[in-house]
């Protein structure tokens, strides 16, 4: 007999699909459980969040990641982190719509916060079109956005970005990288080196502190990292970008991943045949 979860259990099920990982065997297992469960509407935050959003169809993983999500996060980016957390228990409706609409509130602050930096990295990076590596810096950049800035710079150019923000001597900085591309492992050995004064991650995120005065340092050694990597690995060539909401269909048409999902499942036969035909469009569509 398998027991409904309690309520504080969807906190993992709302942020996971949040995270830089993929989709996958228990991960997808785990989106699954928790959209049935807030198709339910059974928790009343999230039920008040939805209806916040004026979202007005049934919820998908994608309204997980792009609407829900960010204003679960947003309090812990701008404001106070205990917020999202306090909110998912809750049975109390006052507090449940007092909460959720500071929610609202932060992920607006956020939004503008994050698009002013974003400007400012555009900046930069157009002086970086030869570079297999993005890195972008500021003094003062605020600290909670710098992850959503190196995931929107992947969407853009789809090359391994890192976000630092200085104060007078040491920075923070976020990273996410591409398929194929472990940087994780190259900001560990940064550290080995000397070059950082923290860092780490997996594969496709990670975080670092760092001197300022080594940063020219660490560009070098980024450089010398990212040589050996084949241009090739800078286009799109696999059937989901985990930063993006969309993918192409067959005939360069935008899909999103549910309905890709669901055309896959409904496949008898030739599914090979049909994720090549993928692979060959999305190359197409997503060169740098």
């Amino acid at each position: 007999m398998i027991r409904r979860p309690p309520r504080s259990t969807l906190f993992p099920y709302t942020t996971l699909f949040r995270s830089v990982v993929k989709l996958d065997n228990y991960n997808r297992m785990f989106v699954k459980i928790g959209l049935n469960l807030i198709k339910r509407r059974k928790n009343k935050s999230i039920a008040q969040i939805i209806d916040n959003s004026n979202l007005y169809h049934t919820p998908t993983a994608s309204d997980l990641g792009f609407v829900i999500g960010p204003q679960l996060n947003a309090a812990s980016r701008v404001d106070d982190s205990s917020l999202p957390s306090k909110l998912l228990i809750s049975d109390d409706k006052s507090e449940i719509e007092k909460i959720s609409r500071k929610l609202i509130l932060f992920n607006e602050k956020r939004k503008l916060i994050e698009n002013n930096i974003f400007d400012e990295a555009l900046i930069q990076v157009k002086k970086q079109a030869t570079n297999k590596f993005i890195i972008v810096h500021g003094f003062g950049w605020h600290k909670g956005v710098l992850g959503i800035i190196a995931s929107r710079l992947i969407n853009q150019f789809y090359k391994p970005t890192i976000v630092i923000s200085f104060d007078q001597t040491e920075g923070v900085g976020s990273a996410r990288s591409i398929n194929m591309i472990d940087l994780g492992s190259i900001i560990l050995t940064a550290k080995k080196k000397g070059l950082l004064i923290n860092g780490g991650g997996h594969k496709m995120a990670a975080g670092l502190k760092i001197k300022k005065n080594l940063l020219d340092d660490f560009h070098t050694y980024l450089t010398q990292c990212f040589y050996r990597y084949d241009k090739s690995i800078f286009v799109f060539s696999h059937l989901m970008l985990p930063h993006s909401p969309y993918v192409f269909g067959p005939n360069g048409e935008a899909v999103s991943p549910e309905k890709m999902e669901a055309k896959w499942e409904g496949l008898e036969t030739d599914k090979e045949g049909y994720l090549n035909q993928l692979k060959f469009t999305n190359k197409k569509y997503f060169t740098v």
